[in-house]
């Protein structure tokens, strides 16, 4: 099982994943890329958002969604995670 750190910055794509066990990046979204602050987004949808890919999920599988918003003010940086959706047996 995958440990999350909201403080990381070695966040993996997709494609550079080591395991099945290990996390990644599905999206990246830019502020000022999301149209009147609402956007919907189908996690598995095979799409690129900013530099990483929206793997499809795998049946059987379970996953852990996770939301992190990301700060960068007189170049000091700040995270924030939170759990957005728990999905058993996909």
């Amino acid at each position: 099982q995958s440990t999350f750190s909201c403080d990381s910055e070695g966040t993996s794509s997709f494609f550079s994943n080591a395991s099945d066990a290990d996390g990644y990046v599905a999206a990246e979204l830019l502020a000022k890329d999301v149209p009147d602050d609402a956007m919907e987004i189908l996690i598995g949808d095979r799409l690129y958002y900013g530099e990483y890919y929206n793997a499809p999920l795998k049946r059987g599988n379970d996953y852990c969604i996770i939301l992190r918003i990301t700060s960068e003010w007189n170049k000091v940086r700040r995270h924030s995670c939170a759990v957005w959706a728990q999905v058993k047996d996909s």
